[in-house]
């Protein structure tokens, strides 16, 4: 089974992005479904044993408490000279490297060295198509809010239509 760890984001949020969404409504672009919306925390990888994982995470301390999370800018990504996807980004809190830190620790997986990137998909496209693409700057600055109080093990079941997302289990932060 493919699994990642993820901080689903509220229903406030998802309106904020259904509004937002509205407005490029036009793109070539698939648009992730609301329930598919997240942040991801740690990678996906291959768990033959989840409820080892399961366990791991329920002994996870309740260390940091919520989290306001601020994204200012809605851009094409991840490459601006390859894009592939529409996402919105803003400046991770350190408690938030800080949870990835000691949830990789405690699944043994590897320690990420790289900042966390604060960022949430909100569509993909493939690269050839960008081309093809009105002529529109994506890059607006925005401020979309969330707070956050847990975090989950997801599952990621990839389909020919796109990847579907669901939450197995969701822990406090």
């Amino acid at each position: 089974m493919r699994v990642f760890i993820a901080l689903p984001i509220s229903g406030a949020l998802k309106n904020t992005i259904k509004q937002w969404r509205k407005t490029y409504k036009d793109l070539p672009v698939r648009w992730l479904e609301d329930k598919n919306l997240h942040i991801t925390l740690v990678p996906p990888w291959e768990e033959n044993d989840l409820p080892r994982i399961e366990a791991a995470l329920r002994k996870h301390p309740s260390q940091i408490g919520p989290q306001t999370l601020e994204f200012t800018e809605t851009s094409f990504g991840p490459d601006s000279k390859g894009p592939r996807l529409i996402w919105a980004t803003g400046q991770a809190p350190y408690e938030l490297s800080q949870l990835r830190s000691s949830i990789e620790k405690i699944l043994k997986r590897p320690i990420t060295k790289k900042p966390l990137l604060q960022h949430l998909t909100l569509a993909r496209f493939r690269p050839h198509d960008f081309p093809s693409f009105p002529n529109i700057d994506l890059s607006k600055h925005i401020h979309w809010t969330d707070v956050v109080d847990s975090f989950a093990l997801m599952e990621s079941k990839l389909l020919p239509e796109g990847a579907e997302y669901t939450i197995i289990q969701s822990f406090r932060i």
